[in-house]
């Protein structure tokens, strides 16, 4: 693999061993699934798709690999490979939801706010947030339950709504857009959904503490951030609720540093599912390059994925714990919003968005301060 010029793969330094480790997992796994598609790669394997495009076309000159109509092999590899071609390795089927709910859900979930990365949001697919839906319902965490959502650009609560089986949904956000659209969106469809404002660094309002039975969270993937998100999920939920979340991202290093702020607050690991959050493409951070490589194999970029995370269940026990943190605004940001900061072009969705704009502001103010 020393041939590889990992210069030309890379945006960061520290992404230099990932891909590295990478490329010797890529050959392994076509060992055992000659023929597979480039999306197979990103959600089986890992990394992000704008590197590993990058990747394997490097593999591909150096003759590693061979690649073909979508279809990547290498010579005396097998087709072993027996991922379930129904679920995917989800252990659900959103094929199977309720088409009605699906297609006005599809329809909702076109017409919300864009994400932007001064809230470090990045858009899961529709398909995830169903399976998230089957999924917890599926585990006996939704049916008779009050649900909240700690962050919802994923319209988790609206799809449960739709669902009809929470006992009740809250949804709390930082970002006025979600709030405001979901509220319209439960008001015309008469759903039992209620969204608030919420900064995960204030304390949880009185109302709410200790009041759900299920919670779902998703906060920026870094130890810090990801403590205060915990902190208020715990100080939210009943004895014996369960916590969902999804870590892990297959496009960065392990950091054995996010099971640490788990363990720390005695949180009950029940269920881990590798590759099953998937994140969608955000097309317009594409180089001219890396679409060209794109067209060279005839890879479909329609409904593409950036990356994958690890689906979690936690539940909180008698031990479960609120661990004291003292933090910088500058604490809680992750890579994305640091760029963003530095140049607001890295994010499209805050040109000629006045209240992006003051919130950017507000940002950068506060981080300098």
């Amino acid at each position: 693999m020393q041939e590889i010029n990992y210069n030309e793969i890379i945006e960061n330094d520290f992404e230099e061993p990932i891909y590295k480790h990478l490329s010797q997992q890529i050959l392994s796994f076509l060992n055992i699934n000659n023929g597979c598609s480039f999306w197979d790669i990103i959600h089986y394997v890992g990394g992000s798709e704008r590197r590993v495009i990058r990747l394997l076309d490097q593999m591909e000159k150096l003759n590693l690999i061979h690649i073909k109509n979508d279809k990547f092999s290498i010579n005396n590899g097998h087709k072993i490979f027996n991922i379930c071609s129904t679920c995917h390795g989800k252990m659900v089927d959103a094929k199977t939801f309720d088409k009605e709910i699906t297609t006005k859900f599809v329809d909702i979930y076109s017409k919300k706010p864009a994400p932007t990365f001064i809230f470090d949001q990045r858009p899961i697919t529709y398909e995830t947030t169903i399976n998230r839906v089957m999924y917890m319902t599926n585990r006996m965490d939704i049916v008779g339950k009050d649900v909240v959502i700690l962050g919802d650009d994923d319209l988790t609560g609206i799809a449960l709504g739709l669902f009809g089986f929470a006992k009740s949904v809250v949804v709390l956000d930082i970002d006025k857009r979600i709030v405001k659209y979901t509220n319209l969106v439960a008001k015309k469809y008469n759903l039992n959904i209620k969204a608030m404002l919420f900064d995960a660094t204030k304390d949880v309002p009185k109302e709410l503490k200790n009041r759900f039975d299920t919670l779902l969270v998703d906060p920026t993937p870094e130890p810090i951030p990801f403590g205060i998100f915990l902190n208020a999920a715990i100080k939210l939920c009943k004895f014996s609720s369960t916590i969902y979340t999804s870590i892990y991202s297959s496009a960065m290093e392990f950091n054995y540093e996010m099971q640490k702020v788990i363990e720390k607050r005695h949180l009950h690991i029940t269920d881990m599912l590798p590759h099953w959050t998937d994140y969608k493409s955000i097309y317009n951070l594409y180089r001219q390059s890396d679409l060209e490589i794109f067209e060279k194999y005839k890879i479909p970029l329609n409904d593409g994925i950036c990356f994958t995370e690890t689906f979690i269940r936690m539940i909180k026990t008698p031990k479960t714990r609120i661990i004291k943190m003292h933090i910088n605004q500058s604490d809680l940001l992750g890579k994305a919003t640091k760029r963003v900061l530095k140049n607001s072009k890295d994010d499209v969705e805050i040109k000629d968005n006045e209240y992006l704009d003051s919130c950017l502001e507000e940002l950068r103010r506060n981080v300098n301060d």
